[in-house]
């Protein structure tokens, strides 16, 4: 099957699972769409727009963990996600991440970590 032929499926399936509040699903999906079709700035802030319940992780940090399990950020996933720890205080988490080459570090990242 062609590429672009698979694109409307992947992206109705995933809003589907969204909507259905299964995250974890259309994360997974995110991460291994073709070429990365879901791997964008609207998933992220699709993530991001869930609100955060009282004791639990952020969903956008736990989609981030499922995309570092499948492979490297790519760079707006990178600082986004250098925002969040910031954020979380868990720059702990970001140095790893980075030493496991599973980042592209910007400058910009680097003044995030050195200031937050």
């Amino acid at each position: 099957m062609m590429f672009w032929a698979v694109v409307p499926e992947v992206v109705q399936r995933f809003q589907e699972l969204f909507s259905q509040t299964k995250y974890k699903e259309p994360a997974e999906l995110a991460a291994e769409s073709p070429q990365g079709i879901l791997r964008t700035l609207d998933t992220v802030a699709k993530f991001q727009s869930v609100p955060v319940q009282a004791g639990q992780m952020p969903l956008l940090l736990q989609y981030f963990g499922t995309l570092l399990t499948k492979g490297k950020l790519n760079s707006f996933e990178s600082l986004e996600l250098s925002r969040l720890v910031v954020n979380q205080n868990k720059k702990n988490l970001w140095e790893n991440w980075l030493a496991e080459d599973k980042l592209e570090c910007r400058e910009e990242q680097r003044d995030l970590m050195k200031t937050g």
